[in-house]
């Protein structure tokens, strides 16, 4: 029997389509019962807290994981071990334009430049090894970066980040004086805030600069201030001259301090990370079996390095001999630079996801056969399935796939919540792993993070942050002060606590507030609020307060510009899971400090003032007082001009708050908390939390300790599980 052409064609197309059928059935990635129970969770257990809670892969009875082997016990040790493994280490550009240059691990290359950069680093500033001596990095990320915080640690040196995105002079000012700080390496940009610091300071003298040469007029200003001033170059030169032998750290010397908001006394914090700390922490992005870094991985880092986050990612990088592309350092092409070096690895915050999450949407979402190819991948991932390669990947999706460059195969979000449609969204358009992870700086960046293949069918808007790392363990504590307790029901609540090998060694010259906040048991009480759910999984329901007095008692601790509020009205768009709620000014009249004191005393308790979450989560605020629109009197823009963009933002979707919230590339505003200057207060019994820069984008720096109320937005995420929240300026 002879077969024709058309039965050919039609029997290969049965086949490819029973192939197709095949291979994308949704059978589970990892079999239910083993996400069923994710932690390993103690016998024992104490009044007013919950059992203690360890990673699977280090269960009680047995030793943390502090280490991807026991030859790695530094910072040095994970370079040196990705040197053996790596190619390609760092690559960048400038301006965000053109192709990627990349230097090699190899010792001609970034192994070299270490060593240079040490050697010269010392002859130039007398820094000791021996003494563990501090030294200030002040850039945005850069190879230089990362290079001069190597070079730290091959000389036994303490390095002392300092954020670059918009940066306070008085937070310059204090992390160089509480550190005695003498030498700082900057760029071009920061310059001129090291020359502004400077008069403040008693023991700064040196500066390092990162562009090739420095003009007459850098050199002037520098000896105007008795500061000595040299290019980067010029010191890896002059180290190349007469390399010094390396002086190796101990595992349990300081490897950094890092400073973090949040003192009471307005005062940054310097948390002591050392070595251990940092190897413990990195251990997390290199144990997992099917999932762990490798040579071949591509990493884009834009997150500031000066967080510990990056930076403890950025040493998992490094051990596993991977590559790092820095961006080309404007935040707006993030996305141009990685369809440029095509990651393969990258990390994020939950406001960068979510805002691509609501572009794509209101670009595709109307589509008929984007909205198919939705829902059928979402069914598949219901069924605990992820797919990356089906045929609607091939057809649908390969546009969104291409924005991060088409090679992205697990996504990192960390520094806040992030919602479940969101994680749906990316693990179905993108076909990558995407991890929440939650820590903070006192825990080198990582206390918990998602399993691989947990795909959080659970309900909840905002998605739990999983179970313990390896050099962990966790338990909740009773929460009385906020009404959580670890025997409420369904499932336990209260104030997180974390013991392991990545808990700081303490606060810089601090030792009382170290100790009240690391007890006699070695338990860090971090103030976060936390559930555990019945999986061993850790839901955050709501982050630390800052200070521990209410709005109307900080209005009393600060010097207080007049202001006052005259309401708050809900802006949300219709399909939006997130809404943004504003506190308006009065802007024809001036109310003193104790007025404003008095209206916020009768907001919090106004028969009308109540919030109402419906099923999609979008917050209804009941209006009183007077309606925005009546207020902002569209004839008077022009004398209003403060109005006028109020009035404005009513009529723009929700995309606007992000691209104001972007401007200047500052970064640290989607970071939750960046501020130190941020206090708690409750309106209607909703949690939230507030910066306190007297204007965002016009810093001024004789007011930076005025309170402005006029007008400000918050980004509001689940109140009716009083969640975390972040805000926008």
């Amino acid at each position: 029997m002879e077969i024709d052409l058309l039965s050919i064609i039609l029997l290969f197309l049965i086949a490819l389509f029973t192939y197709l059928s095949i291979r994308d059935a949704p059978n589970p990635d990892v079999h239910p019962l083993l996400l069923a129970s994710q932690s390993d969770v103690a016998r024992v257990r104490y009044p007013e807290e919950t059992s203690v809670y360890k990673s699977c892969q280090a269960q009680h009875g047995l030793a943390f994981l502090n280490a991807p082997n026991k030859h790695i016990k530094t910072v040095v040790d994970l370079f040196q071990n990705g040197t053996t493994l790596g190619a390609n280490l760092f690559g960048s550009r400038e301006g965000g334009n053109g192709s990627y240059s990349w230097q090699t691990y190899s010792a001609n290359k970034v192994s070299e430049r270490v060593t240079n950069f040490g050697s010269g680093l010392i002859k130039f500033t007398g820094l000791s090894p021996h003494k563990h001596e501090p030294v200030g990095i002040f850039m945005k990320n850069r190879p230089e970066w990362v290079i001069a915080d190597l070079a730290a640690a091959h000389y036994s040196l303490i390095s002392v980040p300092l954020p670059s995105i918009r940066p306070r002079l008085q937070d310059i000012i204090s992390a160089i004086n509480i550190t005695e700080l003498t030498t700082i390496i900057v760029s071009s940009e920061t310059l001129p805030n090291v020359f502004s610091a400077s008069p403040s300071t008693k023991t700064l003298k040196y500066i390092i600069v990162t562009t090739p040469a420095v003009s007459p007029d850098m050199v002037q200003k520098a000896k105007s201030l008795g500061l000595e001033l040299m290019t980067f170059e010029d010191i890896e030169r002059l180290g190349g001259e007469d390399k010094i032998e390396h002086v190796l750290p101990e595992p349990e010397d300081v490897a950094t301090i890092v400073f973090t908001s949040g003192s009471t006394s307005g005062e940054p914090r310097a948390i002591e990370l050392t070595h251990s700390n940092i190897v413990a922490a990195s251990i997390t992005a290199v144990a997992p079996t099917l999932h762990k870094l490798k040579p071949s991985d591509v990493h884009l880092s834009y997150l500031p390095l000066a967080a510990i986050f990056e930076r403890t990612f950025v040493a998992a990088l490094l051990f596993a001999g991977a590559s790092i592309a820095f961006y080309s350092g404007d935040i707006s092409k993030i996305l141009n630079d990685a369809q440029e070096v095509k990651p393969t690895v990258f990390t994020s915050v939950p406001q960068f996801l979510t805002k691509f999450h609501e572009e794509i949407l209101q670009k595709h979402g109307n589509r008929p056969f984007f909205k198919k190819a939705l829902e059928i991948k979402l069914a598949w991932l219901r069924k605990g399935r992820l797919v990356g390669n089906s045929i609607w990947d091939a057809l649908v999706f390969k546009d969104v796939k291409t924005k991060f460059g088409g090679q992205i195969r697990v996504i990192i979000s960390a520094a806040g919540p992030i919602s479940q449609p969101t994680l749906d969204f990316l693990r179905v358009t993108v076909g990558s792993q995407v991890i929440q992870a939650y820590g903070l700086t006192e825990c080198s960046g990582a206390v918990t993070a998602n399993s691989f293949h947990d795909y959080q069918l659970a309900d909840g808007f905002l998605a739990h942050v999983g179970p313990p790392i390896t050099c962990n363990e966790i338990k909740l504590i009773n929460c009385e002060a906020k009404g959580y307790n670890v025997e409420d029901i369904p499932n336990p609540r209260g104030e997180i606590c974390v013991r392991g090998s990545n808990v700081m060694k303490g606060y810089y010259k601090n030792p009382e507030e170290t100790a009240r906040v690391i007890d006699s048991n070695g338990w860090l009480h971090t103030g976060d609020i936390g559930m555990i759910l019945p999986n061993g999984t850790l839901k955050i329901i709501e982050r630390k307060s800052m200070f521990e007095f209410t709005v109307t008692e900080y209005l009393d601790k600060t010097k207080s510009k007049d202001s006052t509020i005259l309401g708050i009205l809900e802006y949300a768009r219709s399909n939006s899971k997130l809404s943004a709620t504003k506190i308006l000014s009065n802007f024809d009249s001036v109310f003193s400090t104790a007025e404003v004191k008095q209206f916020i005393k009768d907001l919090e308790y106004h028969e009308e003032a109540r919030v109402n979450v419906t099923s999609t989560y979008t917050v209804t605020v009941l209006k009183f007082i007077d309606q925005l629109r009546e207020t902002a009197n569209l004839e008077n823009r022009q004398k209003h001009p403060v109005r006028e963009k109020i009035t404005r933002s009513l009529d723009v979707e929700e995309d606007r708050l992000y691209k104001r919230q972007r401007r200047d590339n500052e970064l640290e505003d989607l970071l939750m908390f960046s501020n130190k200057n941020a206090f708690s207060c409750k309106f209607f019994g909703i949690q939230a939390h507030q910066s306190l820069i007297s204007d965002a984008f016009n810093y001024d720096k004789k007011t930076q300790y005025e309170l402005s109320l006029n007008p400000i937005w918050w980004r509001i995420i689940d109140l009716k599980q009083r969640d975390v929240y972040s805000f926008l300026k």
